[in-house]
C-alpha cells in the first residue's frame, strides 16, 4: 500500500503529527508573541500605578523624573 522508499508513509504521518502538536505550538507562539502586550492592555490603571509604586524604590532617580500621585 505504501511505498517506503519514496517516503509515502511519512507524508501521511507528518500532517497527523502536526495536527496533534497544533495546540502545543499555538500556546507557545501565543505566549511568546502576545504575552507582554496582553499584560499591558489587560491591566487597569490601578494595577499599573500599584506596580509602579512597588518598583519605584528600586529604580535610581525615578522619583525625580515623575513623582507618583499619593493614594
Amino acid at each position: 500500500m505504501f511505498n517506503a522508499c519514496r517516503g509515502e508513509k511519512f507524508s501521511v504521518f507528518i500532517p497527523y503529527i502536526l495536527f496533534l502538536l497544533n495546540p502545543v505550538l499555538e500556546s507557545i507562539f501565543f505566549s511568546l508573541i502576545f504575552a507582554q502586550k496582553l499584560y499591558i492592555y489587560l491591566r487597569t490603571d490601578s494595577h499599573y500605578l500599584k506596580s509602579l509604586k512597588q518598583v519605584s524604590p528600586f529604580v535610581k532617580g525615578f522619583e525625580k523624573i515623575s513623582p507618583l500621585p499619593k493614594r
